[in-house]
Parts: C-alpha cells; structure tokens; sequence
C-alpha cells in the first residue's frame, strides 16, 4: 500500500488543471557555454534552436554537445514545472491502482 501524503493536496481538478498548463507551455534551456538555446514544447519536442554567432569557430563535436546539453535543459525545465505542481515540497502520488487489492487469503472489501 502506498502511504498517503501529509498536508493539505490540491484537488484533482488543481492538479490537472496545472498538468495541462505544463504540457501547453513551451520551455527554453541553453548550455554552459552559451553557444546553442533550444526550445521545447511541453511534451519534450524541440520546436526551435538557436545558436549563437560565433557557431562557425568551433568544431562539430562542440555544436553538438551545446545543443544536446541546451535540449536536456529546457527538457529538464518541463520536470521542474511538474514538480512545482507538489505540496510543500513532498511529490503527489496518484494512489496506486493495487491499494484496494486483496492480499492472498485475504477477503475483498
């Protein structure tokens, strides 16, 4: 059984609600470097790069990695969009499916 979360939850309505925000927005994540910005739809899809002027001075492998690290980025920025959907801090767990299930020997409810 999974252990129910202390404090107050939003409703399920607040939590879709704010599950749909997410997914509708877009995100934006750039490298260390500053070299590439990638933009991703809510779902994780790149829908735009852009890379900075100076692209031409540095080697294919450089650009590369840029762009993978600014894509993992702006991916990452979706995550840290569903978790601010928690309360204080503590993840919302959907109740599991098997909370109601009979242990073997046991009578259903």
């Amino acid at each position: 059984m999974s252990t129910p979360p202390v404090g107050p939850q939003p409703s399920v309505d607040d939590l879709t609600d704010g599950m749909r925000r997410v997914l509708a927005a877009t995100y934006r994540g750039r490298d260390p470097s500053g070299l590439a910005l990638a933009t991703v739809d809510g779902e994780g899809l790149v829908v735009d790069i852009r890379l900075a002027p100076t692209v031409a001075r540095h080697e294919t492998r450089v650009v590369a990695d840029a762009i993978r690290q600014a894509v993992t980025a702006a991916q990452r920025s979706i995550v840290d969009a569903f978790e601010a959907l928690t309360v204080a801090g503590q993840r919302v767990e959907p109740p599991s499916m098997l909370d109601n299930v009979p242990t073997a020997g046991e009578e259903p409810r």
